[in-house]
């Protein structure tokens, strides 16, 4: 049985990252370009003043906002499956030489994401039934909090290894895929820790530096923008682990180290 370590996984996606961050740029620029353009309405729809930039969340300018998410998140899609072939099989181009496409792939992926979406919200919402006994009870509240960590953490190392299966569209059932992760499930869900972390703490200094110059230039718009593309950031920091692990597990390609097109 493979053991795979958490190290390695977050090691080789942020090698990934670095050497092939143009190839990056171009999966997601459709997307990226939908987001931008959401960011610009929604920034035109604000009244001026750094106050009301602090109200992003609410009125016309956060619906658009929102809706520029989500449109960016399917316009994304394409570009996840194009990273997952690249960091396993080395090439992100499908069989017809296009980078860019939607067919049976990119349905399958976008079900296994609202699976995975569902199943996190459910146990979000069982947590908040036990939330006032936790509001009583201090210890109970520790249990449930690092419990909920717990699932969250199981719910992608399992669902999110069907990610890369579609990608590949190689076939492979749920059950499958669960017997391929047998005593790696807690591994890979250290590797999303600390994938997460290290993204957290660039982002927090990212953040930290572009609200000081918001604040000097009075607005707060920018910093607010980075937090949403540090969200991305995030997602495909997440299908690099899980591709690695997949490639590992499977034999699916197996590069040895992050590849360079």
């Amino acid at each position: 049985m493979k053991k795979l370590s958490p190290f390695h996984l977050i090691g080789y996606a942020t090698t990934a990252f670095v050497r092939n961050f143009g190839t990056l740029l171009g999966l997601t620029a459709p997307g990226l370009l939908v987001f931008v353009a959401a960011a610009v309405v929604g920034r035109l729809l604000l009244p001026p003043g750094a106050a009301a930039e602090a109200q992003l969340a609410l009125g016309e300018a956060g619906i658009v906002l929102s809706l520029g998410m989500l449109a960016t998140n399917l316009a994304l899609i394409p570009a996840f499956t194009g990273w997952h072939r690249l960091l396993i099989l080395g090439e992100a181009r499908r069989e017809n030489g296009r980078t860019f496409g939607w067919d049976g792939r990119e349905w399958r992926y976008l079900r296994n994401l609202i699976s995975i979406w569902l199943v996190s919200v459910g146990v979000n919402l069982v947590a908040r039934l036990l939330a006032p006994a936790a509001e009583a009870t201090p210890a109970l509240a520790i249990v449930i909090v690092v419990t909920l960590l717990f699932c969250h953490l199981w719910i992608w190392a399992i669902g999110g290894m069907t990610l890369p299966a579609a990608a590949l569209n190689d076939g492979r059932s749920f059950a499958d895929i669960v017997n391929l992760l047998q005593g790696n499930v807690n591994r890979i869900g250290l590797a999303l820790i600390g994938i997460g972390l290290l993204i957290g703490f660039v982002g927090f200094l990212l953040i930290m530096t572009l609200s000081a110059i918001g604040l000097a230039s009075g607005s707060v718009y920018l910093s607010f923008v980075m937090t949403f593309l540090l969200y991305f950031i995030g997602l495909f920091a997440v299908v690099s682990v899980l591709s690695r692990a997949y490639a590992l597990l499977a034999g699916a390609g197996s590069p040895p180290s992050a590849p360079s097109v």
